[in-house]
């Protein structure tokens, strides 16, 4: 770094100058994005720090930045607020009015609105910050953080990837910071060792006056590099000598605040109790006389309109020095110099001791204003105080302990408002009780069975108190239908009812609206009624993650449209990140990790996987996860892990109670089952088939397996028959049933099947294309000779070309692959050799490998001579077969009939195998026959 912008004068510390001098000058794409100075404390890198921040003004950079300190971590965005004052009001102009009116709003100390809509606000003033000029964002002791502004940082860091943007922290600990963490690879960590003898004998000489040139050495020598340490130190052997001078640089910080006039420690003291403190409110406190003491002995300084403490130490060793009585005479103090409402009342509640009814109400009062206004953490301390000084036997203090409980709910520490919570029958009314058991339904990490308990008991106390029962019926609707996947209709009703009582609740009212899509897509109705209600409401939009609109999005996917599935989850997603919406982040990334594994995209899925993972949206260990990783595993054909997988997700499932979790992993094992008993083809399990080369080595194995395939794939169709669930594509289990089934020889279970798709219809492209195949397996199983062939081959034909419309590229290569099986059978060689090809194709360009393996070992036993198939053409076979009669090129066949390019290919490729012909002018020339 160059001298002329360092700044304040700094000795030594050339190779860590010029690091930081690199991190800033000449960025690129490849640059980190944060750098962190560590190191233990005194050490000097809050020196280092100020002198990269001169450094960065000098190099044009925007510099925002702030010092967090150890008592503003219970505080609600503190640091974040200072990080804002050199903002001009000419720079958040140039922002949206939405984000404008937050970071006004804490700028002036008031209500910043929500955690998402704060991050979302200041990474949007980043990025009009960086337009203008590189940005960086610096803060000294990121260790003390308050929680909103850390959280805010690691959101920004996470979304500004430009060099354009840096950030700056300096920290004491050795455990990096979320905002560190987020970006792992873009990170750099400086640790600054001790300073050589040579500096620390310069920075002693220098700063400290009476010091011979043997005591100087004496003390470096003590010091060991540290350099606040040495300066400490010299600072009191110049006082005191040798003698009773402390070994560590805590000890001798103590000393010197000891040494100070009482005024002057009195004036530290109140600094460390209510930090960001401004000066008339610390004057006003303790008295201007002790104020300007505490300035003259060098151990506070101004920031503006605030006092802060030249170093951290500082603070703490003041409170460690004091006593309780002394520091809850300066809270009173404090309590009555300071306006603010919510620091008011907290000075005032740690000023208190014994019960105090009127000072509890007052306190309680307190932080339900400071909830509304968004100030958590306040909210929660105040709360914490009013319940601490109501008496034990106050009415009021059942009331109490509920109102911290649903604070700490909602601040996200479930653990503790859980342990609040601990005997809940015990507390005095019925409504009460209610209101506990439903936050427990929320903040108790217990299985669902148990929390199912705990609505039960809600659902008796709540009696007929319409708010309560409508947070009852909406939490039941929820439990039935996600949870334990059942009892459909029952939930459409609770939900509606839930409607209705929620009256003039918006809030409430969206909750209620969401869960009666859910019940209605469920029952495979339609929920386009709901989301219009949902619009019409007044007031924000409900988060993504419990919109209708995501409803609406999950049925399309469900139906089959998974093009626009992907595109709409994929703005939904990065909606979320721009807006900070983690649930809605996490909810979009499970869907479009759904969408890519019925699309049979491997990649893509376990990509969707892995950033829920990254981002801690969900845990690995989640059944969720463990279900999408063991449908990945299956697709690709990897039957150990997809066994490993599956069977530790339906554990995991069924541990917690979460039914939909354990549907979807019953059908990864049935899937992977279906592959080891060789029914990669049509009714290739029961003997007749060939055996996948990575499946079972004996006919006997591939039975035991396709009768595993049919126990966990029934298990799944049966449940959600009897739970009342008839949208066939949420859990799209049909196709691979009918599978497993005709492995088996089950032809009435086929029925079943077809004749349950059946009633769904053809509007239904799912379901449709499902039904197509499992007709192929019926033909195949009881038609009669040939002709149960060709309408077998047909009708695979038809859902090959359905699930290729739609984008279920794995569906379709396998559907293929039944026709090529079938075709195999009925020694239709040349056919089969073509579809099988095919199939094993479409397998390997999507990662099926253990797929693809099975297909080409039944490929290998083709022999004899091929005759071509007799019988007239599909209707699909017959309007392509016009169409490109007509002089159509492929792709303006796709246009006209409303499919994919490539399903018009596949097509043409089934009919020049069965017909035993090469080009198109061939298949103009057959085509009067085969209408005959």
């Amino acid at each position: 770094m160059t001298t002329a912008a360092s700044g304040p004068h700094l000795l030594g510390r050339s190779e860590e100058r010029a690091v930081l001098a690199a991190f800033l000058d000449g960025r690129d794409a490849h640059s980190p994005t944060i750098a962190t100075l560590e190191g233990p404390a005194g050490i000097g890198k809050t020196a280092l720090w100020r002198s990269a921040l001169h450094h960065a003004e000098h190099g044009g950079w925007r510099v925002l930045s702030a010092a967090a300190f150890e008592g503003e971590t219970g505080l609600g965005a503190v640091t974040l607020a200072d990080l804002l004052g050199s903002v001009a009001d000419a720079e958040t102009a140039r922002l949206s009015a939405a984000y404008r009116d937050v970071l006004d709003a804490l700028r002036h100390g008031e209500d910043a609105g929500n955690d998402a809509a704060l991050a979302a606000a200041f990474t949007a003033l980043l990025g009009s910050l960086a337009e203008q000029a590189p940005t960086l964002v610096a803060v000294d002791d990121v260790q003390w953080l308050d929680d909103r502004s850390a959280e805010t940082l690691t959101f920004a860091v996470r979304r500004h990837g430009t060099p354009r943007i840096a950030f700056l922290h300096t920290r004491r600990t050795d455990r990096p910071q979320p905002a560190e963490s987020a970006l792992r690879d873009r990170a750099l960590s400086l640790w600054l060792p001790p300073l050589g003898a040579d500096t620390a004998r310069r920075l002693v000489a220098e700063r400290v006056t009476g010091l011979g040139r043997t005591q100087v050495a004496e003390v470096v020598a003590a010091a060991a590099g540290n350099p606040l340490h040495a300066l400490e130190l010299g600072r009191a052997v110049v006082r005191n000598g040798w003698a009773g001078v402390a070994a560590t640089v805590t000890g001798l910080m103590g000393a010197t605040v000891e040494a100070l006039p009482a005024p002057a420690r009195t004036a530290v003291l109140a600094v460390a109790l209510s930090p960001a403190v401004r000066s008339g409110e610390l004057a006003a406190a303790v008295g201007l006389d002790a104020v300007e003491e505490a300035f003259a002995a060098g151990v506070l300084e101004r920031a503006g309109d605030e006092v802060r403490f030249v170093h951290p130490l500082v603070g703490s060793v003041a409170v460690e020095l004091s006593g309780a009585a002394e520091r809850r005479r300066l809270h009173a103090a404090l309590a009555d110099a300071i306006a603010d409402d919510a620091r008011h009342w907290l000075h005032a509640g740690r000023a208190a001791q014994g019960p105090d009814e009127a000072l509890a109400a007052a306190l309680a009062r307190a932080s339900g204003r400071a909830e509304v206004h968004g100030r958590r953490r306040p909210a929660i301390e105040l709360a914490e105080h009013a319940l601490r000084l109501t008496p034990s036997h106050a009415a009021e203090r059942d009331e109490r302990l509920v109102a911290l409980a649903e604070r700490l709910q909602q601040a996200g520490e479930m653990a503790r408002a859980r342990e609040l919570l601990g005997d809940v029958a015990g507390l005095g009314g019925a409504r009460l009780r209610a209101r506990a058991y439903l936050l427990l339904v929320d903040v108790d990490p217990a299985p669902l069975p148990q929390l199912q308990e705990h609505l039960d008991r809600a659902a008796i106390e709540a009696g007929e108190d319409p708010c309560l029962r409508a947070h009852v019926l909406v939490e039941s609707a929820a439990f039935a239908v996600r949870g334990h996947v059942e009892r459909i209709g029952d939930a459409a009703e609770w939900a509606q009812e839930a409607v209705r009582l929620a009256g003039e609740d918006t809030g409430l009212l969206r909750r209620a609206l969401f869960e009666w899509a859910w019940a209605r897509a469920a029952a495979g109705e339609p929920v386009a009624a709901l989301l219009e209600r949902e619009r019409s409401l007044p007031g924000p939009a409900a988060v993504a993650a419990y919109g209708v609109e995501r409803v609406a999005l999950i049925t399309r996917m469900w139906r089959g449209d998974l093009a626009a599935s992907r595109a709409a989850f994929t703005t939904m997603l990065r909606t979320a990140d721009e807006q900070g919406e983690r649930e809605s982040a996490g909810a979009a990334l499970v869907q479009l990790a759904e969408v890519e594994v019925r699309a049979g995209r491997w990649e893509a899925a376990a990509t969707a996987a892995d950033q829920l993972a990254e981002a801690s949206l969900v845990q690995d260990v989640d059944p969720a996860m463990r279900r999408l990783r063991a449908q990945i595993a299956a697709g690709r054909g990897q039957v150990a892990l997809a066994h490993e997988l599956a069977a530790e997700a339906i554990a995991s499932a069924q541990a917690v109670g979460m039914r939909w979790q354990e549907l979807e992993a019953r059908r990864a094992m049935g899937v992977i089952l279906l592959l080891e008993a060789g029914g990669v083809g049509s009714g290739a399990g029961a003997g007749s088939g060939v055996v996948s080369r990575v499946g079972a080595g004996l006919p006997g194995d591939r039975d035991r397996a396709a009768a595993g395939a049919v126990v966990a794939l029934s298990s799944v169709w049966t449940h959600l028959r009897e739970g009342g669930f008839g949208e066939p594509g949420a859990f799209p289990v049909a196709a691979e049933l009918a599978a497993a089934l005709a492995a088996t020889g089950a032809v009435a279970g086929l029925q079943e099947v077809v004749g349950a798709l059946a009633e769904v219809g053809d509007d239904h492209p799912w379901a449709a294309a499902a039904r197509h195949a499992a007709e192929g397996h019926l033909a195949l199983l009881t038609g009669p000779g040939g002709s149960g062939v060709d309408a077998a081959i047909g009708a695979f034909g038809e859902a090959a070309d359905g699930f290729g419309a739609l984008g279920f590229a794995f569906d379709q290569a396998r559907c293929l692959s039944h026709a090529g099986s079938a075709a195999r059978r009925a020694r239709r060689l040349r056919e089969a050799k073509a579809l099988l090809g095919e199939a094993a194709e479409r397998f390997d360009a999507l990662g099926s490998s253990g797929w693809s393996a099975g297909v080409r070992a039944e490929a290998a036993q083709l022999g004899g001579r091929p005759r071509t198939a007799e019988g007239t053409l599909t209707a699909t076979e017959r309007r392509v077969a016009e169409l490109v009669a007509q002089g159509l090129r492929n792709r303006d066949v796709a246009k006209r009939l409303v499919v994919s390019e490539s399903a018009v290919e596949a097509t043409l490729s089934r009919l020049y195998a069965r017909l035993g012909i090469r080009s198109r002018t061939e298949l103009a020339a057959r085509l009067p026959e085969l209408a005959e």
